[in-house]
C-alpha cells in the first residue's frame, strides 16, 4: 500500500474507486484504512457473480488459456549457459541441494 501512495501520484494516477471481490483480504482494516485516507471510495461486487468484474475475470481466463505456450520459454531460460559462470542457471542450485541432502554409505564413492 505504502508503494501505491508513491508511485500512483508521481506518475499522476488517480484512483477514484477500488472494485473488489468479498475476499478476506479485501476486509482488513489496514486495506480499508488506507482507501479511507487517500479517499479511495471501496466497492465490492455482489457474491458468486464474477460476471460484474469482467475485465479481471477475462484477463484469468486468458492466463490459464495460454500459459503452456510460454512454457518454452522458461525452459530456454533455465537450459541457457550464462557467460560469466559457464554453468545453466539451475546448476548451482541442484549441486548445493544435492551435497547437502545426499550421504553415501562407508566406503562409497572415496578412493582407497
Amino acid at each position: 500500500m505504502a508503494a501505491g501512495q508513491r508511485i500512483l501520484p508521481a506518475h499522476a494516477i488517480t484512483v477514484e474507486r477500488v472494485l473488489t471481490d468479498n475476499g478476506s483480504c479485501c476486509k482488513y482494516k489496514l486495506f480499508t484504512q488506507t482507501l479511507t485516507a487517500a479517499g479511495i471510495a471501496h466497492q465490492r461486487i455482489r457474491p458468486y457473480r464474477p460476471q460484474i468484474n469482467g475485465k479481471v475475470e477475462r484477463f484469468n481466463r486468458t492466463l490459464l488459456d495460454e500459459w503452456a505456450y510460454q512454457r518454452p520459454y522458461t525452459s530456454n531460460t533455465m537450459t541457457a549457459v550464462q557467460l560469466r559462470t559457464g554453468l545453466p542457471p539451475w546448476f548451482p542450485r541442484v549441486v548445493r541441494q544435492l551435497t547437502r541432502t545426499v550421504r553415501l554409505p562407508d566406503g562409497v564413492g572415496r578412493r582407497q
